[in-house]
């Protein structure tokens, strides 16, 4: 919103006598005040639409954007009000967490409905320790929670009953895996030729069939399609 006020005041013609003088003034004076008065609505206006505006922006937070929402991004530190899933922990101020700040009261409350295994609870100092009564209760004693890590890792669909992944708690590890499958291989040689592998039962070249056969190993360290690295992160 533009607003341009413009201070419009008229001099006094010199040598005037003083009723002139008085009018001149008068009416500066009384532009002034026009002038003033425009610029005290102008600053109300102006606060009620900043006003208005973060409510909006309030709400459209509140209604797109939740804590323990996950999104990754190509920055290499976490936006303001996000953490980094990097295992590191959450706890108040006093906790001694990796971030320990009020504005983690959320993140510490939904992290704790987790398994234990999931996301392990420690007290101030760093050591071992169980949850108590609720979240409430073990964030006030100033114990810390560990967000999950999701450095190198990608992120599945929890099954809630779909029977495909099953057995899967929210916020669960799972080690990389690949489905039952069957190689064929072909000996090198025909069996009962001499030059065969040896089995278990005969001897090179004896006449006997060739019962196992593994091939050379092959691939990386790790079973993954096509990817591009981005910093995971995790609302508060």
């Amino acid at each position: 919103m533009a607003v341009s006020i413009t201070l419009t005041t008229n001099v006094p013609t010199v040598g005037a006598d003083y009723d002139t003088w008085g009018t001149e003034n008068n009416a500066n004076w009384t532009a002034a005040r026009v002038d003033l008065v425009a610029l005290a609505s102008l600053a109300n206006t102006t606060e009620t639409d900043l006003n208005t505006a973060e409510a909006t922006l309030a709400t459209l937070s509140a209604n797109y954007v939740h804590t323990g929402d996950i999104k990754f991004g190509l920055y290499s530190s976490a936006p303001s009000g996000w953490v980094k899933m990097n295992g590191g922990t959450i706890g108040n101020a006093s906790s001694g967490a990796t971030r320990a700040n009020a504005d983690t009261a959320a993140l510490f409350a939904l992290l704790w409905a987790l398994n234990a295994t999931d996301s392990p609870i420690l007290t101030s100092a760093g050591a071992g320790s169980t949850r108590g009564a609720d979240a409430a209760t073990d964030y006030a004693a100033n114990k810390r929670l560990t967000v999950p890590d999701a450095r190198a890792m990608f992120l599945r669909g929890l099954d809630d009953g779909r029977g495909v992944d099953t057995s899967r708690r929210l916020g669960s590890y799972a080690a990389d895996t690949y489905a039952s499958h069957v190689h064929s291989v072909s000996p090198p040689v025909a069996s009962g030729e001499a030059g065969q592998f040896a089995t278990t039962t005969g001897a090179a070249g004896g006449g006997e069939s060739i019962t196992a056969y593994d091939t050379a190993a092959s691939g990386g360290t790790e079973t993954a399609p096509k990817n591009i690295a981005a910093l995971a992160v995790i609302k508060l």
